[in-house]
């Protein structure tokens, strides 16, 4: 609620801009809680905290051609999917598996084979490793990695930067 009146000056700046801007009656926190992968073919939905479910149909309006797969969050220390699960290149995920229901886990693991999936330490996921940024070149820029996070991301072929983004952390 305390970000609902930026919405309308957001709105304007991007029709400004010329994008065509919906509004939807459901909540939807868009990219922090819809994140492709899978060679943006597979759409994961994050609802739970900021996000409604009923915004598939709308979501689908726009990607006809995507599958979207809902995940729900249950750890409010996670309340967006950016926070909690990173589809890295090569089929490859970062997950916080703490942030999710037993369902959601069922269904990542019906996507990614088991030794492509590697599960954050209560560590690096309080420095939000998997609110990181991929570049298409397989570099993470992360505010923070542990050492034995970093080395499993470079035997898989990752390079790793940090940089501090302790401000973000700020947020909550």
């Amino acid at each position: 609620p305390y970000r609902q009146l930026e919405s309308p000056y957001n709105a304007e700046a991007f029709r400004r801009l010329g994008y065509e801007v919906t509004n939807s009656p459901h909540l939807f926190e868009g990219e922090g809680d819809a994140i492709y992968s899978h060679q943006g073919n597979l759409l994961w939905l994050g609802h739970g905290f900021r996000s409604d479910l009923k915004i598939i149909p709308t979501l689908k309006s726009f990607d006809p051609s995507s599958r979207i797969i809902p995940l729900r969050l249950v750890n409010p220390l996670w309340y967006h999917l950016d926070t909690c699960f990173l589809p890295l290149l090569n089929n490859h995920l970062l997950i916080c598996e703490e942030a999710f229901d037993k369902k959601s886990l069922k269904s990542i693991r019906k996507e990614f084979p088991p030794q492509n999936i590697l599960a954050v330490s209560k560590e690096d996921s309080m420095s939000f490793a998997c609110n990181s940024v991929l570049l298409v070149s397989g570099a993470i820029v992360t505010h923070k990695m542990s050492r034995p996070l970093k080395k499993q991301l470079r035997e898989w072929g990752y390079r790793v930067i940090e940089h501090d983004m302790s401000q973000f952390l700020l947020s909550g």
